[in-house]
């Protein structure tokens, strides 16, 4: 089930699971802007987060994703917007894992949702939610991507 919401709700999430509480406690205290671009990790919690600084592009240069072992809660920080597109992990077909980890893509299509992550709002996708991130404008955006373990 996709959760859509601006940071300021961030809070009001708490209590899916001891590793998204971790997640949004991080996201409740911490100032993104002012951290390098890389991976941090949450003390021993198996979470950690992907400070990114993507170039975004057209739609017809992303590929769908998805994920099984983690949750992904992608924040928009600046620039943008960014759109992410939405679909039931099951309305796509021809899954190929990366191997170099959790991640799948497929170039299939279904309908889906489009979402305009903007500064300040979020997006988490479950293992059973297909997204489509970076697309938009060719501009420079950055954003975080917490990665929650499915325990």
């Amino acid at each position: 089930p996709l959760i859509f919401d601006t940071i300021e709700n961030i809070e009001s999430y708490r209590g899916l699971s001891q590793a998204f509480d971790t997640a949004v406690s991080a996201l409740s205290v911490t100032d993104f802007t002012q951290l390098q671009p890389g991976t941090y990790y949450l003390e021993s919690s198996g979470v950690y987060y992907m400070v990114q600084t993507p170039q975004l592009q057209p739609r017809d240069m992303v590929r769908w994703e998805c994920h099984e072992r983690y949750i992904d809660i992608q924040y928009a920080v600046a620039g943008g917007p960014e759109t992410i597109d939405w679909a039931p992990r099951g309305a796509l077909s021809a899954w190929e894992k990366s191997p170099s980890g959790d991640i799948f893509f497929t170039n299939d299509d279904a309908p889906h949702l489009s979402l305009a992550l903007i500064p300040g709002r979020f997006a988490v996708f479950f293992p059973q939610d297909a997204h489509r991130p970076c697309q938009g404008n060719p501009a420079p955006c950055r954003k975080v991507v917490f990665k929650i373990p499915i325990l």
